[in-house]
């Protein structure tokens, strides 16, 4: 699948941000700017969030116009440093043009280097990133499979139904294979399995004909439910994969799109599913509340920095928070869109779960090692943390030991 470049900026930017859309279209990069790729009927909030989760690359336009108004600019931007955050740290993912001189830099891009209008050739600079980053993705993901043993590809699987209301598919379907892991292509059939079902749901429309609401003089965009599914590039930690499906959907005549996750965990060898974050952990009972008061801790934390709240509002701010995310974190079943990062687990909460829409997705990440103590046996061997699990024992045992030699009471003289 071509590598897509989504282009963000105010539009009272549009005529200046053109011209650079337009030279990068002649270079023949997929390129995605608002005003040349949405159709009328579409919803934009929709549209944009899904070019954005697709891209391998957002262009931040900066000037004087964009960072004085509080909006979508800034909300693209958190988006995009979002993934930003998944990407190896030479990457190139976020590049900022600033087309102001005296335009103040948002704090969040403050570390990522800037391409300036002013110093002239910036289309040419821009091309130049935009380049090298592709070639950086290219690598990466051939050094990835090399390293695990596991190749993947990804097709796209689209359908459509122009009906009254209709709908329109696109998902990704993932092809693993492998020389070493013999049965790897039994987590393709699942995953495809488990999607083809969210494709089989959407063509219930066929019976659900609303001649009420819809009719074919309205545009076929308006009246058409639309669901998108794709993933990044699958994480392999030790002898596991982990994949993380952001599932888009709109649904014809609704106040406005949504998202949410679906993540898959396998063992590569046997290849096994782990459905459910506690199948990892010895006494789920015992762990639930630990975890539970780890989440709830960080994604207030994230959730008040990602506000902006002040000193002084921020114990009132907390309150209010603190019951949407009470309300999502009571359950097992809430813990369950989750994938590992090295020694990170990642937790994945959908518009709603523990936040009201507009503050969007929310991820929260936790330590493995502090976790350790918890988790089954096999699965700390097949995620390489045996080791890790045995040199915290061996530590605690000499503290432990140590402890005990300076409370033994010395022999009377």
């Amino acid at each position: 699948m071509e590598p897509l470049i989504f282009i963000s900026y105010t539009s009272a930017d549009q005529s200046r941000v053109r011209k650079y859309y337009d030279y990068l279209s002649s270079k023949n990069l997929n390129v995605w700017i608002d005003y040349k790729k949405l159709k009328a009927g579409q919803n934009w909030d929709f549209e944009i969030r899904r070019a954005l989760s697709r891209a391998s690359i957002i262009i931040v336009f900066i000037s004087n116009n964009s960072i004085t108004k509080r909006g979508y600019v800034q909300r693209e931007i958190k988006l995009a440093l979002n993934k930003y955050e998944e990407k190896l740290s030479d990457d190139i993912y976020v590049v900022p043009v600033v087309l102001d001189d005296d335009a103040t830099v948002p704090e969040i891009l403050m570390d990522v280097q800037f391409v300036r209008e002013s110093k002239g050739n910036c289309e040419v600079e821009i091309e130049e990133s935009i380049k090298y980053q592709l070639n950086q993705l290219g690598v990466e993901v051939e050094s990835s499979k090399e390293l695990s043993s596991v190749s993947w590809s990804i097709s796209n699987y689209k359908d459509l139904w122009d009906g009254l209301p209709g709908y329109e598919l696109d998902i990704g379907f993932l092809s693993f294979s492998s020389d070493e892991y013999s049965r790897l292509s039994d987590i393709s059939d699942c995953i495809k399995g488990e999607l083809l079902g969210l494709a089989m749901e959407m063509r219930n429309s066929k019976f659900e004909i609303d001649l009420e609401r819809f009719n074919y003089g309205q545009l076929r965009q308006a009246r058409a439910s639309t669901l998108d599914a794709h993933c990044g590039e699958p994480t392999i930690v030790g002898k596991m994969i982990f994949i993380n499906y952001a599932i888009h959907t709109y649904f014809s005549g609704a106040a406005h799109p949504n998202m949410y996750f679906r993540t898959f965990c396998f063992m590569l060898d046997p290849v096994i599913r782990i459905s459910s974050l506690s199948d990892f952990f010895l006494n789920p009972d015992e762990v639930f509340p630990i975890i539970q008061e780890k989440l709830r801790n960080v994604v207030l934390q994230n959730l008040l920095e990602q506000l902006e709240v002040s000193e002084e509002d921020r114990a009132e701010e907390a309150e209010r928070l603190n019951f949407f995310i009470h309300e999502g974190t009571s359950n097992w079943s809430d813990f369950n869109s989750f994938i590992m990062k090295g020694e990170k687990l990642e937790i994945l909460f959908s518009p709603y779960q523990v936040a009201c829409y507009a503050d969007g997705p929310q991820i929260a990440e936790l330590e493995l090692v502090d976790l350790i103590q918890f988790i089954k046996h096999h699965f700390l061997c097949a995620l390489d943390m045996e080791f890790v699990k045995y040199r915290q024992d061996w530590t605690e045992q000499a503290k432990q030991e140590k402890l005990a030699e300076a409370t033994i009471p010395l022999p009377p003289s």
